[in-house]
């Protein structure tokens, strides 16, 4: 991948800033996007000890608008996109489904589907300048398998993984592969986040369900630990690279073992 220019969305923290830094070692010119431009800035100034051709920009991939001006910022100074990691999403409300009104349902769309789509339409244009163009999307294993809780999230990962293999089939002929990375449980801000709303909705001391959850993890992945971004990050950057020049339309399930469907 050495040279090649990489836009990875959400990449501000977690698997997202994870993704970087694994890109980071392999000689890539890298894009980096997030609403935060605060926390881009402090990636930046820790990324750039490692590498100087770290390029941030802060972009609400919800917005159109400002994904298309992202994209022609990108078009004007590298000309082309070779590889685009969607990594834009999350949950912003949680709860069970009578607890979720109509409007989480319609903001978890937009925040988790909309947002790929909008930048999978807007760099097209760039990535079909590349001779080896790769996308990677981030869905997660609630997409193939839901859980309990948060159901208006776990619809849009599938909705990722489904769309995954439209575009795959789509952008073949054009020599854009197009892959899908279902994570499991990552040790992440994202699951603090979630396990301080159960702690205050249950009224239970957080530490009394993080050490609950984390038994209850355990015991539901056979390898017996929870995973780390650069468990995706290792497997997005195999994808992204050529040795993957004949994979295109999959789902790779970074679980740990947790899912137990065989499809």
């Amino acid at each position: 991948m050495d040279g090649k220019v990489i836009l990875v969305t959400g990449s501000s923290q977690g698997v997202g800033l994870a993704i970087a830094k694994v890109l980071l070692q392999k000689n890539t010119r890298l894009i980096l996007t997030s609403r935060n431009m605060q926390k881009l800035t402090e990636v930046k100034a820790k990324l750039s000890r490692l590498k100087n051709d770290i390029n941030v920009f802060s972009c609400d991939a919800t917005i159109e608008s400002e994904v298309t001006n992202l994209i022609q910022k990108i078009e004007k100074k590298f000309g082309k996109i070779d590889i685009l990691i969607n990594n834009v999403g999350g949950v912003k409300s949680y709860g069970g489904f009578f607890d979720l009104n109509n409007n989480d349902w319609i903001d978890s769309f937009n925040l988790n589907v909309i947002t790929t789509v909008n930048f999978v339409k807007h760099s097209y244009k760039l990535l079909l300048k590349s001779k080896c163009a790769s996308i990677v999307n981030i869905a997660s294993i609630t997409g193939i398998e839901p859980g309990q809780y948060n159901p208006h999230y776990s619809i849009t990962k599938a909705a990722i993984i489904n769309l995954t293999k439209h575009l795959a089939n789509l952008f073949a002929k054009n020599n854009i592969r197009v892959n899908v990375i279902c994570p499991g449980i990552i040790n992440s801000e994202s699951r603090n986040n979630f396990l301080n709303y159960f702690s205050k909705k249950e009224k239970i001391h957080i530490d009394e369900v993080t050490n609950n959850a984390n038994h209850f993890d355990m015991n539901n992945i056979p390898l017996g630990k929870l995973g780390e971004g650069e468990d995706v990050a290792n497997i997005v950057s195999f994808l992204a690279s050529e040795k993957s020049s004949w994979i295109t339309g999959s789902c790779f399930n970074i679980d740990g073992g947790k899912a137990k469907s065989i499809f």
